[in-house]
């Protein structure tokens, strides 16, 4: 599966946002009984996450906790409940959890206890479910969320805001992990954002790493001393022979 890379010890296929219905669409977002609906890219999200299941892999979602998530579509306000136990029917095993338009109910964005609410509650609809669901709390590094993760069932937090692929952005997340690196430990880790190589971007537009051979390489490497969860974003059809060493040397990924 993508050139091995299932043999190295990446397991999960995570789809990100866009998958539902978008918010500004007339058309229905939920069904009549409050189920949430997908949109024509996802027809059929069993069948998907049962044929991610079927190659040996693992089978990611993300959301969030407000009315729409940050791509503008719909996500799990006043749904949490239901849209847990939708995921778990789907046969999902990660979900990414992304603060985004609920911040427009809080007083203070970097208030601990105002964040910790969400976060909270969907933390008690994965606990009802009958499925073991990875929990990635996405509110980029608010109100040192590192301290109190944990505490809201999460099993990995992102540390900082988007990472991209410039020297100066990844090294200031890379060597500014220090504060947070106490709190992680097995099934709880500090999540400084995804990898940046390969080939990058949104949709057809993409490009090739602005990062370095050499930068790669310490982007890499420091990613693995940190014990980061390692996430691609690139274009997996077109690895070429230096992003697939580096994503398949064992010593360095163990």
């Amino acid at each position: 599966m993508w050139k091995g890379l299932a043999d190295h010890g990446w397991s999960f296929v995570n789809i990100d946002d866009g998958w539902v219905i978008y918010g500004q669409s007339a058309e229905p977002k939920r069904k009549h009984n409050g189920e949430i609906r997908t949109n024509e890219k996802f027809p059929n999200m069993k069948k998907f996450g049962d044929d991610i299941h079927a190659l040996g892999l693992k089978f990611g979602i993300y959301s969030s906790p407000g009315p729409l998530t940050c791509g503008g579509y719909t996500a799990n306000y006043q749904h949490e409940a239901q849209d847990a136990q939708i995921f778990a029917s789907w046969g999902v095993d990660y979900l990414k959890y992304g603060l985004c338009s609920y911040q427009k109910f809080m007083k203070d964005v970097n208030d601990p206890q105002e964040l910790k609410i969400p976060y909270q509650k969907m933390h008690r609809a994965l606990q009802k479910i009958n499925r073991d669901i990875i929990y990635s709390i996405c509110e980029y590094g608010l109100g040192n969320v590192w301290q109190w993760g944990a505490e809201v069932g999460g099993n990995l937090w992102l540390t900082t805001s988007d990472i991209w692929d410039d020297w100066d952005r990844m090294a200031e997340i890379g060597f500014n992990q220090q504060q947070a690196a106490p709190y992680a430990g097995p099934g709880h880790w500090n999540d400084p954002d995804m990898l940046v190589i390969g080939w990058i971007g949104w949709g057809e537009n993409l490009h090739y790493t602005h990062l370095t051979p050499d930068e790669q390489y310490t982007h890499v490497s420091l990613w693995c001393l940190l014990s980061a969860p390692l996430l691609l974003g690139c274009d997996l059809e077109k690895l070429d022979d230096f992003t697939l060493n580096l994503i398949s040397n064992d010593e360095v990924l163990a």
